[in-house]
């Protein structure tokens, strides 16, 4: 039985960035380890799979799994029985198949990371054929072209995986190590600014801080703000991007 694919590429001969063995290696695990399809659920959409077969197989796992229902080879198998998918994906040889070529699933999660990688890849190639189609409609106006072009690319880095849960012993480790490292005054929590009695206050400037320098006209907000930047950039080597207002141009 032919494969249909799942991705229509830009009419080289080169094959599109795909890996069907890790694709029947995650099914297969799916099937042989119950909590295999709780690993990989968040972080792998059936879209990603090259084959169309195996996205079949997947969203099967899926409705099954939604249902707090076993994904086995005897389920999944009943599920593309019951819903006329069985021959599409070439039958119960088929199932039985993945089930034997895979060992066992304990590097699911990073061959969920290798299938997504693949997609994305093939996203990518797809939304810069479009790019280029946008290129030649001259009787468009080149800022709805810009946002289009814009707006492919936005849509495939918002389809990357996200951070997902995160074991509270990771945290917890962390955590201690952090309160250990504070208390003994080894170093700062946060970023040290330079001034010392500010950095005592705060901690440090950390992550996402939001940090708000209030005043009347003249008074020295700018000055005070280009010292912190001085000081975080020659202290501590890190880049510092300054914006102010009050420049017509900033460098």
């Amino acid at each position: 039985m032919a494969e249909e694919m799942s991705f229509q590429g830009d009419g080289s001969d080169r094959l599109p960035p795909q890996n069907i063995e890790a694709e029947e290696a995650i099914l297969g695990g799916i099937m042989l380890d119950p909590e295999a399809i709780t690993r990989v659920s968040d972080r792998l959409i059936p879209e990603a799979f090259y084959i169309s077969a195996h996205r079949e197989i997947y969203l099967a796992a899926l409705r099954l799994h939604a249902q707090a229902k076993p994904t086995d080879l005897l389920a999944i198998t009943s599920w593309l029985a019951d819903n006329d998918k069985l021959t599409r994906i070439g039958g119960r040889n088929k199932l039985a198949t993945l089930v034997d070529r895979t060992v066992s699933a304990v590097n699911i999660d990073a061959l969920a990371g290798l299938v997504m990688e693949k997609y994305l890849r093939r996203q990518l190639i797809k939304a810069g054929n479009e790019i280029v189609q946008l290129g030649y409609e001259t009787e468009t106006e080149l800022p709805t072209v810009l946002d289009q072009v814009e707006q492919k690319i936005f849509n495939i880095t918002q389809a990357r995986p996200q951070s997902t849960l995160v074991h509270i012993a990771d945290t917890l480790i962390n955590a201690f190590q952090e309160i250990e490292t504070r208390h003994q005054g080894i170093a700062l929590p946060g970023i040290p600014c330079g001034f010392y009695d500010l950095d005592a206050m705060t901690s440090g400037f950390g992550r996402s801080d939001l940090i708000i320098v209030a005043g009347r006209p003249s008074m020295g907000k700018t000055a005070f703000c280009l010292n912190l930047a001085h000081n975080i950039a020659a202290g501590s080597k890190l880049p510092v991007a300054f914006f102010s207002l009050e420049c017509p141009k900033n460098n």
